[in-house]
C-alpha cells in the first residue's frame, strides 16, 4: 500500500514538474516578442530611408540584437517584425539623406532621427524631428524619475513643443501622421531647427539640442534661441513663409499646414519676449526685450492674432503716451508717499504727546490713572476713523480716474488697417 503511495506520489511529482517546465516554455516564449513595429519617417529625411530597431535592456543601454529594414513607399512608411526580443524596449533610428524643408532640395548630407519606445504598449511609432529631439529626455525620466515610457515621453514632447512656442497639447501624437493637423507643429519645429544652417550643421543643432533638454526638460541655449529667432522674424517681415508652405506641400500635397506660419510666428514672439497677441492687447505696443537679438531695437504692435512691427507713428505715439503715463504715475506716486509720510508721523506724533503729557499729569496728580488710560484709547478711536477715511478717498479718487479712462475709451472709433 504505502509502496503504491510513493508511486502514484512520485508520478504527481512528475507530472507537476513536467507542467511547470511547460509553463516556463511558455513565460520564455512570451518574453521574447514577435511584435510588429509600424509607422512612418516624418519629414527631414528624403525618399528611401533605412529603418533599424535597436533593443535595449532594463537599463535602456543597446543590448547589441538590431534588426534593419528600409521604408516601404516614398511616404517613409515602415514596418518591422521585431522577432526574438527579449526586451520591451527599443530604440528606433531612420538614417537616409537630408531633404532640406526649406529648400525642398535632397541632398548627399546623411541624417539621423531617434525615436524611444515601448514595444508592449504600442507597435506604432512615427519617427520625425519631435521623437528626436525629445527621445534622451524620455530616456533619462525613465531611468532617473522611473516614470513609465508613456508618461515620459508625454511630458519629453510637451517640454520639446513648450520650448518652441507651442502650447497645443496633443494627446496622441503616435497616432497622428502628417496628414493630421497637428503636426504643422512638427514641420513648424524642423523648419525652425534648419533655419539659416548650412546643410552639414543640420544634425549637430538636433543633437546639442538633445543633449541640452535631457536632465532639466529646458531648453538653455539662448544664443541659438536668439539666432533662430531672428530667421523666423525674417521670414515674416519678407513674406517668405508661404513660400516655405509651397515647397512642403510640392512633396506631400495632402499635408495640412492651417497652423504652420502661426507656429513660426509664435516662436519668435516669445524669443522677443512679446508674448501672445490676444484680443485685449489689440493695439499694445511692446518692444523687442531680447538684447541678443539683431532686431532689439524693434517695437511691435499687436493686430488681431498678430504681431507685425510698429511704424514711426505708432511708436512716437506710444513712447509719448507712456511718457505721460510714467510721469503721471511718478508725480501720483510721490504725493502719495509724502501725504502718507506726513499723516503717520502727525499721527505718531500725536500719540506721543499724548504719552508724555498724560504721563506729567498724571505724576504730578493733575490726573488718576483711569483719565491717563481713556485719553489713550479715546486717541486712537479717533485716529481710525480719519485714516479710514483717507484710505476711502483715495481708491474713490482712483476709482473714478480709471471709469473715466473706460468711458473714454469704449467712446472711440475702432481703428481700422488699411488695406494692403
Amino acid at each position: 500500500m504505502i509502496f503504491e503511495l510513493q508511486k502514484h506520489y512520485t508520478l504527481f511529482i512528475l507530472m507537476a514538474c513536467f507542467l511547470a517546465a511547460c509553463g516556463d516554455d511558455s513565460s520564455s516564449s512570451a518574453s521574447k516578442s514577435d511584435k510588429t513595429v509600424s509607422g512612418t519617417v516624418q519629414g527631414l529625411i528624403a525618399k528611401g530611408a533605412t529603418i533599424s530597431v535597436h533593443e535595449l535592456d532594463e537599463k535602456l543601454q543597446q543590448t547589441g540584437y538590431t534588426i534593419e529594414s528600409e521604408a516601404t513607399n516614398d511616404h517613409g512608411d515602415f514596418s518591422i517584425k521585431a522577432k526574438d526580443f527579449t526586451s520591451q524596449y527599443a530604440l528606433l533610428k531612420a538614417e537616409g539623406y537630408l531633404r532640406n524643408d526649406i529648400t525642398g532640395q535632397k541632398t548627399s548630407i546623411n541624417a539621423t532621427l531617434y525615436k524611444f519606445m515601448d514595444i508592449s504598449e504600442s507597435g506604432k511609432a512615427n519617427i520625425n524631428v519631435l521623437s528626436h529631439l525629445a527621445h534622451k529626455r524620455a530616456i533619462y525620466l525613465v531611468t532617473k524619475k522611473h516614470m513609465s515610457v508613456a508618461k515620459a515621453q508625454k511630458q519629453a514632447e510637451s517640454e520639446v513643443l513648450k520650448s518652441f512656442g507651442i502650447e497645443e497639447d496633443f494627446d496622441n501624437t503616435e497616432d497622428a501622421d502628417l496628414l493630421e493637423k497637428q503636426n504643422a507643429a512638427v514641420l513648424a519645429i524642423s523648419v525652425l531647427m534648419q533655419g539659416y544652417l548650412s546643410n552639414t550643421d543640420i544634425d549637430e543643432r538636433l543633437t546639442n539640442y538633445a543633449s541640452d533638454i535631457e536632465k532639466d526638460g529646458v531648453w538653455n541655449d539662448t544664443t541659438t534661441i536668439t539666432e533662430i529667432a531672428d530667421w523666423a522674424y525674417k521670414q515674416y517681415l519678407y513674406s517668405t513663409i508661404d513660400k516655405i508652405e509651397s515647397i512642403l506641400e510640392d512633396w506631400n500635397n495632402t499635408v495640412n499646414l492651417s497652423d504652420f506660419e502661426k507656429h513660426v510666428n509664435h516662436f519668435w514672439w516669445h524669443a522677443y519676449g512679446l508674448g501672445n497677441c490676444i484680443d485685449k492687447r489689440k493695439n499694445e505696443v511692446v518692444k523687442n526685450t531680447n538684447q541678443m537679438s539683431d532686431y532689439s531695437y524693434k517695437f511691435f504692435i499687436c493686430r488681431p492674432d498678430i504681431w507685425r512691427t510698429a511704424s514711426d507713428k505708432e511708436k512716437e505715439k506710444f513712447e509719448v503716451g507712456n511718457g505721460k503715463f510714467q510721469k503721471a504715475r511718478k508725480a501720483a506716486y510721490s504725493a502719495m508717499g509724502r501725504f502718507h509720510s506726513g499723516n503717520t508721523f502727525v499721527t505718531d506724533v500725536f500719540n506721543v504727546v499724548v504719552l508724555i503729557a498724560g504721563g506729567l499729569f498724571l505724576y504730578n496728580g493733575r490726573i488718576r490713572f483711569g483719565d491717563y488710560s481713556a485719553f489713550i484709547v479715546s486717541v486712537n478711536m479717533f485716529i481710525g476713523p480719519v485714516m479710514t477715511l483717507i484710505n476711502f478717498m483715495e481708491q474713490f479718487e482712483n476709482g473714478i480716474t480709471g471709469f473715466e479712462r473706460f468711458c473714454e475709451l469704449m467712446d472711440e472709433k475702432p481703428e481700422t488697417d488699411r488695406p494692403d
